[in-house]
């Protein structure tokens, strides 16, 4: 696996987010899968961001393109979503009512089981 260099202080920041990561996990994990989640947290995050401002039509023309680009992995998703588009709605449903007895705060981010 590729090595990535962090400064001092991005270390010791990781380090010291690890009992968070231990709540949240229900268990201690190594720090590089640590630094790895949130790395894609991070990604997935500033996507929604970048993504979230956009009007439909710049998000359909976007998938269009990116279909052009790669139609057999775009087609097939767009194809598996339109298949699973009932389960989806479904889930998203059942997310909805979950979340309307959520736990406020930082308890939102505890494992059910505690």
């Amino acid at each position: 696996m590729p090595a990535i260099n962090v400064s001092n202080d991005t270390y010791a920041r990781l380090q010291a987010f690890q009992p968070i990561v231990k709540w949240l996990q229900g268990k201690a994990i190594p720090l590089e899968l640590s630094a790895e989640v949130l790395i894609h947290a991070g990604m997935r995050s500033l996507l929604d961001i970048l993504w979230q401002q956009q009007d439909v039509q710049t998000l359909v023309e976007s998938l269009q393109k990116l279909a052009t680009r790669h139609p057999e992995e775009i087609y097939g998703f767009v194809a598996e979503v339109l298949k699973t588009g009932t389960k989806i709605e479904q889930k998203r449903l059942k997310d909805e009512l979950r979340n309307r007895t959520r736990p406020f705060g930082f308890a939102a981010f505890r494992k059910k089981s505690d």
